[in-house]
């Protein structure tokens, strides 16, 4: 500081006035009234307003991850849908969040879509179970739910009519939770 050249005064560490001066409540530099504020100097209110920069930027870093990691995932559970059945037993997501129920109901529909082709091709017959389907080619593996139960199907030759379902991440059958295909 430059008390040492003015013999009996102390300069104000932010203005370089000669007033009346007190500590910084903060930092303990010695700062005038106006340059100290409400018991803190401007340095230390520069500090404080660059750690609340660093905060924010910190957690719109962290929310900008997250969002990244949700398209991520969601992305692809799109390619998981299509490839569910190759990979039945992965858990690509996180039970019980929106991207897992995603992923089921891509699941659901790429079963569905299955069972229709298997419709389409056969001229109208069903087929007897979802193993049947797979052994005729048209699943490459069993078809599992994210949460790892096998989808239940039901079918009704007259009026061609099936139902794909997944229970969904309580796996009980029947409640609000539970994802549907239908060809009806």
């Amino acid at each position: 500081m430059l008390t040492d050249r003015i013999p009996g005064f102390a300069i104000c560490s932010h203005c370089a006035g000669h007033r009346p001066l007190a500590a910084c409540e903060g930092c303990g530099l010695l700062a005038c009234r106006d340059c100290r504020g409400a018991g803190q100097c401007i340095t230390c209110y520069r500090e404080r307003r660059a750690r609340l920069r660093r905060a924010q930027r910190q957690k719109r870093l962290t929310e900008a991850a997250r969002n990244a990691a949700l398209f991520a995932c969601i992305a692809t559970s799109g390619v998981a849908a299509v490839a569910a059945a190759m990979l039945p037993d992965s858990a690509l997501c996180v039970s019980g969040t929106p991207h897992a129920v995603q992923v089921a109901r891509g699941r659901v529909r790429l079963v569905g879509q299955a069972v229709q082709h298997f419709v389409e091709v056969t001229g109208g017959t069903c087929p007897a179970s979802l193993g049947t389907l797979r052994r005729a080619g048209f699943l490459a593996a069993p078809a599992i739910d994210p949460w790892g139960e096998p989808l239940l199907y039901g079918c009704v030759d007259t009026p061609s009519a099936f139902v794909v379902l997944s229970t969904g991440p309580d796996q009980i059958p029947g409640t609000d939770d539970d994802l549907l295909y239908s060809s009806r």
